[in-house]
């Protein structure tokens, strides 16, 4: 827990695109969830665990992790959410 910490406070000081990856993290783990509980009668709910495991992976990429493979791989699977969640509130 130490090192993610560290990491977290270095990211904000030090550094240029990972603290936009922590903040869509924390967007897919706690604002894309709550959205779709208050818009839909009944939310998808595999489409909301989804949306946190893959904010919960690029989380843990760019903080625990740091390699440039895994948070690539986080970014891409953050905007196949993005898009689906585009695509979700359309639909309604």
């Amino acid at each position: 827990m130490k090192k993610g910490f560290a990491k977290f406070k270095e990211l904000f000081w030090y550094s240029d695109s990972e603290p936009n990856e922590v903040l869509i993290a924390f967007c897919h783990i706690i604002c894309l969830p709550a959205a779709l509980l208050a818009e839909f009668e009944t939310p998808n709910i595999l489409f909301i665990l989804g949306a946190i495991a893959a904010g919960s992976f690029q989380l843990w990429a760019v903080l625990w992790c740091g390699q440039l493979r895994m948070r690539l791989i986080a970014v891409q699977i953050a905007t196949a959410v993005a898009i689906m969640t585009i695509i979700n509130l359309a639909m309604a």
